[in-house]
């Protein structure tokens, strides 16, 4: 839940913030919407695989929320490794939109000039 969260929210700032065609409501993100605005303004880096990010962490995600409130089992050992990877991916794809971010930011500090005081 956490990973799925991590994207939808750090996307959808990226998104705002780099002021492209989409504007999100950071009130009510999506991973579904998000996940779509990254991919169409190229915001995916190689090792990023979507198509986990969409199915795996998505549905499991949902699935852990409505088994939190039902209280049965949501991830086996079977499924495990796949949860294991959707979240790594997650992970990665927050790191590089943050570092996107970040780039943006210590530019824009590069620029001022600052003094000590004596």
């Amino acid at each position: 839940m956490t990973a799925a969260s991590m994207v939808e929210e750090v996307g959808a700032y990226t998104i705002k913030e780099l002021e492209v065609d989409a504007d999100p409501d950071m009130g009510d993100t999506r991973l579904s919407d998000v996940l779509n605005w990254i991919s169409a303004y190229d915001l995916v880096p190689d090792e990023v695989d979507l198509a986990v990010l969409e199915d795996d962490l998505r549905s499991a995600r949902n699935e852990l929320a409505h088994s939190m409130m039902a209280r049965s089992t949501t991830i086996t050992i079977d499924s495990f490794g796949d949860y294991v990877d959707a979240v790594w991916s997650a992970i990665n794809l927050t790191n590089y939109l943050a570092e996107r971010l970040l780039g943006g930011v210590f530019t824009e500090l590069d620029a001022l000039s600052f003094t000590v005081p004596r």
